[in-house]
This record gives C-alpha cells, sequence and structure tokens, in this order.
C-alpha cells in the first residue's frame, strides 16, 4: 500500500518556513561616536535606524524600538536561513556607513529561532545579544538548533565594563 504524503511535507515546509524568529539589535557605539562627531547624536541614530527599518521591510519583517538604542525584530525562519547563507551582510552594510569624520558605527545583533515557544526564543534571543556584546560587538550571534554561530566582528575589540558583560561574569562565578 502506498500513501500520497506530498500534501503533508508541504504543510511540514510551510510551517518550518514561517515559524517567528527573533532578533535583538544594539547599536554597539554611538554614544562614543557622537562625542567625536560634530552631527547630532539623532542624526547618527537616525541613519542606522533607517537602515535597520529598511532591511526589517526587505526580509518581511517587523521592527520595533524598545530602549535607547535597542530594537527588537521579528521574522520568519526563511528568512533568517537567507541571512545565515549572507553571513548577516547588514553588518558589513551598517560597518559602512560614515559618520563625521570617517567614523563608522557597529551593531550587534542576537538572533534565536528555537524553542517551543515565543517566550522561550526570546530568552535564547536575549542571551544571543548578551554574548554578542560581551564579545566586543559588531557581530551577530545565531543561537538557534542547539548551536551558536558567530557572524561578523571584523572590527577592533574594545572591552569595556558593561552592565552586560559585569552580568556574564557574575553568572559564571555563581554556577
Amino acid at each position: 500500500v502506498l500513501k500520497d504524503i506530498t500534501e503533508l511535507s508541504e504543510f511540514r515546509r510551510k510551517y518550518v518556513d514561517e515559524k517567528v524568529a527573533i532578533a535583538y539589535i544594539a547599536i554597539d557605539n554611538a554614544e562614543d561616536v557622537a562625542q567625536y562627531v560634530h552631527e547630532k547624536f539623532s542624526d547618527i541614530v537616525y541613519i542606522i535606524e533607517d537602515k535597520l527599518k529598511g532591511w526589517a521591510a526587505s526580509m518581511n519583517g517587523v521592527i520595533k524600538s524598545y530602549d535607547n538604542n535597542k530594537y527588537i525584530m521579528l521574522f520568519e525562519e526563511r528568512k533568517l536561513r537567507e541571512c545565515r547563507l549572507n553571513k548577516f551582510a547588514i553588518l558589513d552594510e551598517i560597518r559602512k556607513t560614515r559618520v563625521g569624520d570617517g567614523v563608522s558605527i557597529t551593531i550587534s545583533i542576537g538572533v534565536s529561532s528555537s524553542g517551543k515557544s515565543l517566550e522561550e526564543r526570546d530568552a535564547i534571543a536575549k542571551e544571543a545579544i548578551d554574548m554578542a556584546i560581551e564579545r566586543g560587538g559588531d557581530q551577530a550571534v545565531d543561537k538557534s538548533n542547539n548551536n551558536i554561530t558567530y557572524y561578523g566582528g571584523r572590527t577592533k575589540t574594545i572591552y569595556k565594563r558593561t552592565s552586560v558583560l559585569s552580568r556574564s561574569i557574575a553568572s559564571r562565578l555563581t554556577s
């Protein structure tokens, strides 16, 4: 007896493709650049925000600001696969953006599509953005399917004491 499972396979593929991925995005050095650049701080952030909104639109995603220079983006799993293939090209595009005296701004991205619920994906994406910032920024950390993959990280790393780094070190010491 043969059974046609074409329709079932198509539904399964569509379910995986349309699964929601969550990305947290942070502008790494906007405040530092604003000190040295003669333009207004809001103009610098507007340039980057405009590029991020364009990227979200190209991925049929939704991006919202939730704090100063921090964003959350929701999009489909199939678009995340495209980002993996082009190695998060948005990192290079943002880095190429020069402001003022030729200083570039970088972003960090933490993304996840694994987890059974949106709450789990959100928690995993938050861990991923913390890892990206802890490692010096200018990179994307993809924490999906029990794997951690790093993209970008081409600028010189400058370690600073931040609340993220302090929290991460404290977590390691207590565990």
